[in-house]
């Protein structure tokens, strides 16, 4: 699927989910094809523990509307929609806040023959 045409999951919507779309369009924007994307973000809370914690602290301060896309997974969508493979983070490391997750995504590259058809 080509970027940004996919449409928000169930719980990616509003404001923040958007600004976070446009900043990974525009990492994957400035890297070559086969360069890659590193991001350490807040993303989906798998576990009771990272749940409490992550509503204890991140959503109690900066609010439920602009977090919870992020524990529900608005992150691995839109890494989705660049990299399939990106939509399993390379670790979750469980923090007194909740887990922080690290994705790789890489760019993919087009060969000479999706170059040529995409001119015909």
């Amino acid at each position: 699927m080509e970027p940004g045409k996919r449409g928000p999951g169930p719980a990616a919507s509003g404001e923040g989910f958007e600004h976070k779309r446009e900043g990974v369009a525009a990492m994957f924007a400035s890297i070559r094809p086969g360069g890659e994307v590193h991001i350490a973000d807040y993303a989906h809370q798998s576990g009771a523990l990272m749940r409490a914690l992550f509503r204890l602290t991140v959503q109690a301060i900066d609010g439920l509307a602009d977090t919870q896309p992020n524990a529900d997974g608005a992150l691995e969508s839109i890494l989705s929609d660049y990299d399939e493979a990106a939509v399993a983070p390379q670790a979750v490391v469980p923090t007194a806040t909740g887990a922080i997750s690290l994705f790789k995504a890489i760019k993919p590259i087009q060969n000479n023959c999706d170059t040529f058809a995409e001119r015909a």
